[in-house]
Protein backbone atom coordinates (compact mmCIF):
# COMPACT_ATOMS: atom_id res chain seq x y z
CA UNK A 1 0.00 0.00 0.00
CA UNK A 2 2.79 2.44 0.83
CA UNK A 3 4.49 1.67 -2.47
CA UNK A 4 1.32 2.78 -4.26
CA UNK A 5 1.24 6.03 -2.29
CA UNK A 6 4.88 6.73 -3.08
CA UNK A 7 4.31 6.00 -6.76
CA UNK A 8 1.38 8.43 -6.81
CA UNK A 9 3.49 11.07 -5.06
CA UNK A 10 6.29 10.58 -7.58
CA UNK A 11 3.93 10.86 -10.54
CA UNK A 12 2.65 14.23 -9.26
CA UNK A 13 5.88 15.78 -7.97
CA UNK A 14 8.56 14.07 -10.02
CA UNK A 15 10.51 13.09 -6.92
CA UNK A 16 10.23 11.08 -3.72
CA UNK A 17 9.43 12.74 -0.39
CA UNK A 18 12.40 13.25 1.89
CA UNK A 19 10.37 13.31 5.12
CA UNK A 20 7.49 11.18 6.41
CA UNK A 21 5.31 11.69 9.49
CA UNK A 22 3.66 8.39 10.45
CA UNK A 23 0.73 8.41 12.89
CA UNK A 24 -0.13 4.93 14.16
CA UNK A 25 -3.31 4.03 16.06
CA UNK A 26 -4.58 0.92 17.77
CA UNK A 27 -1.43 -0.43 19.44
CA UNK A 28 -0.53 -0.83 23.10
CA UNK A 29 2.73 -0.25 24.89
CA UNK A 30 3.80 -3.86 24.39
CA UNK A 31 3.59 -3.37 20.59
CA UNK A 32 5.72 -0.24 20.32
CA UNK A 33 8.84 -2.24 19.47
CA UNK A 34 6.97 -4.26 16.84
CA UNK A 35 5.69 -1.10 15.16
CA UNK A 36 9.16 0.40 15.13
CA UNK A 37 10.97 -2.67 13.81
CA UNK A 38 8.37 -4.02 11.39
CA UNK A 39 6.17 -1.20 10.14
CA UNK A 40 8.70 1.62 10.02
CA UNK A 41 11.22 -0.68 8.36
CA UNK A 42 8.55 -1.55 5.77
CA UNK A 43 8.22 2.15 4.96
CA UNK A 44 11.96 2.33 4.33
CA UNK A 45 11.74 -0.81 2.20
CA UNK A 46 8.94 0.80 0.17
CA UNK A 47 11.20 3.77 -0.58
CA UNK A 48 13.92 1.41 -1.79
CA UNK A 49 11.48 -0.49 -3.99
CA UNK A 50 10.13 2.65 -5.68
CA UNK A 51 13.64 4.08 -6.08
CA UNK A 52 14.87 0.92 -7.80
CA UNK A 53 11.78 0.80 -10.03
CA UNK A 54 12.22 4.40 -11.17
CA UNK A 55 15.93 3.99 -11.86
CA UNK A 56 15.11 1.57 -14.65
CA UNK A 57 13.08 4.22 -16.52
CA UNK A 58 15.09 7.38 -15.96
CA UNK A 59 18.44 8.50 -17.28
CA UNK A 60 18.89 11.34 -14.78
CA UNK A 61 18.78 10.38 -11.13
CA UNK A 62 18.86 13.89 -9.68
CA UNK A 63 15.39 13.50 -8.21
CA UNK A 64 16.04 10.09 -6.68
CA UNK A 65 18.02 10.72 -3.50
CA UNK A 66 20.07 7.81 -2.24
CA UNK A 67 19.72 8.81 1.41
CA UNK A 68 17.09 7.15 3.54
CA UNK A 69 13.95 9.21 4.23
CA UNK A 70 13.56 10.99 7.53
CA UNK A 71 10.71 9.29 9.39
CA UNK A 72 8.92 10.49 12.51
CA UNK A 73 6.65 7.74 13.90
CA UNK A 74 4.01 8.61 16.48
CA UNK A 75 1.61 6.26 18.28
CA UNK A 76 -1.84 7.73 18.96
CA UNK A 77 -3.81 6.38 21.94
CA UNK A 78 -7.33 7.25 23.05
CA UNK A 79 -8.03 4.29 25.33
CA UNK A 80 -6.75 5.53 28.65
CA UNK A 81 -8.17 6.96 31.87
CA UNK A 82 -6.25 10.24 32.07
CA UNK A 83 -8.38 13.38 32.38
CA UNK A 84 -7.49 17.04 32.85
CA UNK A 85 -9.57 19.80 34.44
CA UNK A 86 -9.00 23.55 34.42
CA UNK A 87 -7.96 25.27 37.62
CA UNK A 88 -11.18 27.23 38.04
CA UNK A 89 -14.10 27.46 40.42
CA UNK A 90 -16.58 26.74 37.64
CA UNK A 91 -17.87 23.20 37.87
CA UNK A 92 -18.39 20.85 34.95
CA UNK A 93 -16.00 22.70 32.67
CA UNK A 94 -13.45 21.19 30.31
CA UNK A 95 -10.04 22.50 29.38
CA UNK A 96 -9.87 24.76 26.36
CA UNK A 97 -9.26 23.26 22.93
CA UNK A 98 -5.53 23.03 22.29
CA UNK A 99 -4.55 22.18 25.86
CA UNK A 100 -1.28 20.24 25.87
CA UNK A 101 0.41 18.51 28.82
CA UNK A 102 3.98 17.27 28.37
CA UNK A 103 5.36 17.19 31.91
CA UNK A 104 4.63 15.87 35.43
CA UNK A 105 2.24 13.10 34.28
CA UNK A 106 4.21 12.08 31.17
CA UNK A 107 7.21 9.76 30.90
CA UNK A 108 10.39 11.24 32.40
CA UNK A 109 12.61 9.93 29.57
CA UNK A 110 10.63 9.34 26.38
CA UNK A 111 9.06 11.90 24.04
CA UNK A 112 5.33 11.89 24.75
CA UNK A 113 2.50 14.32 25.47
CA UNK A 114 -1.24 14.64 25.99
CA UNK A 115 -3.19 16.90 23.65
CA UNK A 116 -6.83 17.90 23.99
CA UNK A 117 -7.41 19.42 20.58
CA UNK A 118 -11.22 19.40 20.68
CA UNK A 119 -13.92 20.93 22.88
CA UNK A 120 -16.73 18.44 23.53
CA UNK A 121 -20.32 19.62 23.69
CA UNK A 122 -21.08 17.49 26.75
CA UNK A 123 -19.27 15.22 29.15
CA UNK A 124 -15.64 15.20 30.17
CA UNK A 125 -13.07 15.68 27.42
CA UNK A 126 -10.62 12.85 26.93
CA UNK A 127 -7.19 14.01 25.76
CA UNK A 128 -5.26 12.01 23.20
CA UNK A 129 -1.94 10.50 24.19
CA UNK A 130 0.89 10.78 21.65
CA UNK A 131 4.06 8.71 22.02
CA UNK A 132 6.93 9.43 19.63
CA UNK A 133 8.71 6.21 18.67
CA UNK A 134 11.16 7.75 16.27
CA UNK A 135 12.01 11.36 15.43
CA UNK A 136 14.40 11.49 12.48
CA UNK A 137 13.04 14.90 11.46
CA UNK A 138 14.22 16.23 14.84
CA UNK A 139 10.97 17.93 15.79
CA UNK A 140 11.09 19.83 19.03
CA UNK A 141 8.28 19.20 21.49
CA UNK A 142 6.67 22.54 20.68
CA UNK A 143 6.89 22.01 16.91
CA UNK A 144 5.34 18.54 16.94
CA UNK A 145 2.61 19.53 19.37
CA UNK A 146 1.72 22.59 17.30
CA UNK A 147 1.72 20.58 14.07
CA UNK A 148 -0.51 17.88 15.53
CA UNK A 149 -2.93 20.43 16.95
CA UNK A 150 -3.11 22.26 13.61
CA UNK A 151 -3.79 18.99 11.80
CA UNK A 152 -6.82 18.44 14.02
CA UNK A 153 -8.41 21.49 12.35
CA UNK A 154 -8.11 19.96 8.87
CA UNK A 155 -10.56 17.06 9.13
CA UNK A 156 -12.81 17.41 6.08
CA UNK A 157 -15.98 16.03 7.67
CA UNK A 158 -16.10 18.55 10.49
CA UNK A 159 -15.71 22.32 10.69
CA UNK A 160 -14.45 22.09 14.28
CA UNK A 161 -11.22 20.56 15.61
CA UNK A 162 -11.37 16.83 16.16
CA UNK A 163 -9.99 14.91 19.11
CA UNK A 164 -7.00 13.33 17.37
CA UNK A 165 -4.93 13.65 14.22
CA UNK A 166 -7.00 13.34 11.00
CA UNK A 167 -4.63 10.79 9.36
CA UNK A 168 -5.72 8.37 12.08
CA UNK A 169 -9.36 9.34 11.56
CA UNK A 170 -9.11 8.61 7.85
CA UNK A 171 -7.47 5.24 8.53
CA UNK A 172 -10.31 4.32 10.91
CA UNK A 173 -12.92 5.27 8.31
CA UNK A 174 -11.18 3.22 5.61
CA UNK A 175 -10.95 0.18 7.89
CA UNK A 176 -14.63 0.49 8.77
CA UNK A 177 -15.60 0.75 5.11
CA UNK A 178 -13.47 -2.27 4.22
CA UNK A 179 -15.07 -4.24 7.04
CA UNK A 180 -18.52 -3.50 5.64
CA UNK A 181 -17.43 -4.50 2.12
CA UNK A 182 -16.06 -7.80 3.38
CA UNK A 183 -19.16 -8.41 5.47
CA UNK A 184 -21.43 -7.84 2.48
CA UNK A 185 -19.38 -9.95 0.06
CA UNK A 186 -18.43 -12.82 2.37
CA UNK A 187 -20.70 -12.97 5.41
CA UNK A 188 -23.73 -12.15 3.30
CA UNK A 189 -23.35 -15.49 1.54
CA UNK A 190 -23.14 -17.38 4.82
CA UNK A 191 -26.37 -16.11 6.29
CA UNK A 192 -28.38 -17.50 3.34
CA UNK A 193 -28.15 -21.30 3.57
CA UNK A 194 -29.13 -23.34 0.55
CA UNK A 195 -31.04 -25.77 2.74
CA UNK A 196 -32.66 -25.23 6.09
CA UNK A 197 -31.10 -27.38 8.83
CA UNK A 198 -33.41 -29.22 11.19
CA UNK A 199 -34.47 -27.63 14.43
CA UNK A 200 -33.13 -29.20 17.57
CA UNK A 201 -35.87 -31.52 18.82
CA UNK A 202 -37.58 -30.30 21.95
CA UNK A 203 -38.22 -32.52 24.88
CA UNK A 204 -41.83 -33.73 25.04
CA UNK A 205 -43.60 -34.80 28.20
CA UNK A 206 -44.19 -38.52 28.33
CA UNK A 207 -41.58 -39.25 25.66
CA UNK A 208 -39.58 -42.40 26.31
CA UNK A 209 -35.83 -42.25 26.74
CA UNK A 210 -35.33 -44.46 23.68
CA UNK A 211 -37.39 -42.16 21.42
CA UNK A 212 -35.64 -39.10 22.79
CA UNK A 213 -32.24 -40.69 22.22
CA UNK A 214 -33.15 -41.61 18.65
CA UNK A 215 -34.23 -38.06 17.81
CA UNK A 216 -31.06 -36.55 19.29
CA UNK A 217 -28.83 -39.07 17.51
CA UNK A 218 -30.41 -38.16 14.16
CA UNK A 219 -29.99 -34.46 14.86
CA UNK A 220 -26.37 -34.82 15.97
CA UNK A 221 -25.48 -36.90 12.92
CA UNK A 222 -26.74 -34.10 10.68
CA UNK A 223 -24.76 -31.47 12.59
CA UNK A 224 -21.55 -33.50 12.36
CA UNK A 225 -22.05 -34.20 8.65
CA UNK A 226 -22.89 -30.58 7.72
CA UNK A 227 -21.41 -28.20 10.30
CA UNK A 228 -21.60 -25.23 7.87
CA UNK A 229 -25.36 -25.52 7.64
CA UNK A 230 -25.60 -25.54 11.42
CA UNK A 231 -23.42 -22.40 11.65
CA UNK A 232 -25.54 -20.61 9.07
CA UNK A 233 -28.67 -21.35 11.04
CA UNK A 234 -27.19 -19.67 14.10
Amino acid sequence: MFVERLTTWYSKHGRLPSKVIYYRDGVGESQYTAVLHHEVSKIEAAFEAVREAKKQHLDQQDHLPTDKPLITAIVVTKRHHTRFYPNTHQKHRNCDAGTCVDSIVTHPVYFDFYLQSHLPSRGTARPTYYFVLRNDIAFSASQLQTLTNCLCYTYVRCALPVSYAPPVYYADKLCERMRLYIKRSQVGKLVQPTERPPVKPAKVDGESREDRKGEMDTYNEYIVAKPDSWWKAR
